[in-house]
């Protein structure tokens, strides 16, 4: 069996009562929504004092002599309840996520706002630590460290392991196309083109020149080339 609410046994009522009981009804229901704003207590007495006080009636020996008034009244104060009930644990769990959050609920705004700031600075930090931390295991990955040699170097000014790596060991970016075109055997022209400190290298493809190599990735390509051929002697 379904239970019926209060809004749904006020439009029964409405329904079934007759004129002087709908009137005594609504007043009821006026009463019952004034007490709910100002959160004040709820019972049939106190139903009925503030029906008198604001419409003269129904008194409480009138509610109390009719059981379909009486049954509104209940099902009022049920829900009203449940609902203070639902408030109190908002509000708690409000104070104690407050409490979890800053060292005591009586600290004003500012210091709140203070602390609010801070702590974003804090994961503004995390984030870019994880950041740096997830470049460096790539560039570990693609060049790894020799960790022997760092052990036998012993420990640094800053007693950290003296980790030396060699720059330009890695295959730069912009020599990747250029190998690429070498190892296909591309009938393709290139040309070197130097103008006072800079060059570059073009490509002519189907009859449009290319920028194969910018100026910085034409000495890019030659410090490594330069490098690459010194560890081989």
């Amino acid at each position: 069996m379904l239970i019926e609410t209060a809004e749904q046994i006020y439009s029964r009522l409405m329904s079934e009562l007759g004129p002087k009981s709908r009137v005594s009804l609504e007043r009821i229901r006026q009463a019952c929504d004034g007490i709910e704003v100002v959160r004040g207590l709820m019972n049939y007495s106190r139903v009925a004092a503030a029906a008198t006080e604001r419409f003269g009636g129904p008194k409480q020996q009138t509610i109390q002599n009719n059981r379909l008034l009486k049954a509104y009244i209940s099902r009022r104060v049920l829900e009203y309840g449940q609902t203070s009930r639902r408030s109190v644990e908002k509000h708690t769990a409000v104070c104690s996520a407050q409490s979890a959050q800053y060292p005591t609920t009586s600290i004003d705004a500012k210091t709140r706002a203070y602390i609010d700031l801070l702590r974003a600075d804090n994961k503004r930090l995390h984030d870019e630590n994880v950041h740096l931390s997830r470049l460096l295991e790539e560039r570990t990955e693609s060049s790894p460290v020799p960790l022997a040699d760092a052990i036998r170097s012993g420990p640094s000014d800053e007693f950290a392991l003296q980790i030396a790596t060699v720059d330009g060991q890695a295959l730069p970016g912009s020599m990747r196309e250029l190998l690429e075109l070498f190892v296909n055997g591309r009938d393709e022209q290139m040309q070197i083109q130097s103008r006072d400190d800079a060059t570059r290298l073009t490509i002519l493809r189907n009859g449009i020149e290319h920028v194969l190599l910018t100026p910085a990735q034409w000495n890019q390509a030659r410090v490594w080339m330069m490098r690459t051929l010194e560890t081989q002697r």
